[in-house]
């Protein structure tokens, strides 16, 4: 069995991205565009809930420190309707107290600012397993189950893909 891109698993879902710093919201931005299929942004706390609130995402990845709420008032209220979306947080902030209340709100993975790619590309990973509850092999049924990795059913033995893009043979 080819070995998994985890990141493939992101590749149709909505991520919100909320910094307040234009130029680093752009860059990260233009970088989540390269493994998922919406990226939105948001500058602000007021304009992070209501868009959390008016649309559904599948991963959200906050600033603390943005203005009028900050980010993990937003999330403590996006918690209180959504309880599994995989939150990434990126802050500057390295105390204590930031890390016990963004932990409280069951988040996936917090980075510190500046953070390196790769850092990043393994707190996407993470996210990635958590949306697929870490189990990159569904069964379905007996005779049927669905491989994330390869966007592919097995039925009575025989892969199935369901994506343009097919497997290698080897």
């Amino acid at each position: 069995m080819a070995e998994c891109n985890y990141l493939e698993i992101l590749s149709d879902k909505k991520v919100l991205c909320v910094e307040d710093e234009e130029v680093i919201r752009s860059n990260l931005m233009e970088t989540l565009e390269l493994f998922f299929d919406k990226v939105s942004g948001a500058k602000d706390g007021f304009e992070a809930l209501e868009q959390a609130m008016c649309d559904t995402y599948d991963v959200f990845i906050f600033d603390i420190s943005i203005p009028h709420l900050d980010g993990l008032e937003v999330l403590k209220r996006v918690r209180q309707f959504n309880k599994k979306t995989p939150i990434v947080i990126l802050s500057a902030h390295k105390e204590q107290e930031y890390l016990w209340r963004a932990v409280e709100l069951k988040i996936t993975r917090y980075l510190t600012k500046p953070y390196d790619k790769n850092s990043l590309i393994k707190a996407l990973e993470e996210v990635a397993l958590e949306l697929m509850d870490y189990h990159p092999l569904f069964q379905i049924s007996p005779l049927h189950s669905y491989d994330f990795c390869r966007k592919a059913m097995t039925c009575k033995g025989e892969m199935v893909y369901l994506s343009k893009k097919r497997e290698p043979t080897s």
